[in-house]
C-alpha cells in the first residue's frame, strides 16, 4: 500500500468537505451544534472562574442530555450541580463505619477502555488530557 502525502491545506479541505457527509449521518449532529456540547476546553480550565457570557450561556443550555454530551458546559454543571437539580441533604449515620480498603493496584493494568487513541490501561486513561474521567471509584 503507497502512503500518499497531501499538504496540510490539502488535507483540510478534504476533510472539511466530508464533514456534511458524516454530520448527516450522526444522530447527535443536532445535540453537538448546541454551544457547550462538544469539548474544546481542556478541564483544566475548570480551575479558573468562569466568565459570566459562560454561566449564563451554561445556564440557558442546561437540560439533561446537554450535561450527559459531556461538553464544556459539563464543566461547569459538574462544579454547580447543586444548582442545576434539585438536591437534599442525607445525614450521616451517627456511627462512623469506615470501609475497609484493599487496594487492588493490578486493576490499573488489567481494566482497558478502547478510546480514538487506541487500547490504553485504567491507569493512563484516567491522566489522559483527552478525556474528562474526574476520578472513578471500585467497590466490589
Amino acid at each position: 500500500m503507497q502512503m500518499i502525502k497531501l499538504p496540510l491545506t490539502s488535507a483540510l479541505v478534504l476533510g472539511a468537505l466530508a464533514l456534511p457527509a458524516l454530520a448527516q449521518d450522526n444522530p447527535l449532529q443536532k445535540y453537538l451544534e448546541v454551544p457547550g456540547a462538544m469539548t474544546t476546553l481542556p478541564v483544566e480550565a475548570a480551575k479558573e472562574p468562569w466568565s459570566l457570557q459562560f454561566s449564563r450561556d451554561a445556564r440557558a443550555a442546561f437540560e439533561n442530555f446537554h450535561y450527559q454530551m459531556g461538553g464544556d458546559h459539563a464543566l461547569y454543571y459538574n462544579q454547580n450541580l447543586s444548582e442545576m437539580l434539585p438536591t437534599a441533604y442525607s445525614s450521616p449515620h451517627p456511627e462512623y463505619i469506615p470501609l475497609e480498603r484493599a487496594i487492588d493496584d493490578s486493576i490499573g493494568e488489567s481494566v482497558r477502555w478502547t478510546t480514538s487513541e487506541g487500547e490504553m490501561p485504567l491507569s493512563e486513561y484516567i491522566v489522559h488530557p483527552n478525556h474528562r474521567l474526574q476520578g472513578m471509584m471500585m467497590i466490589h
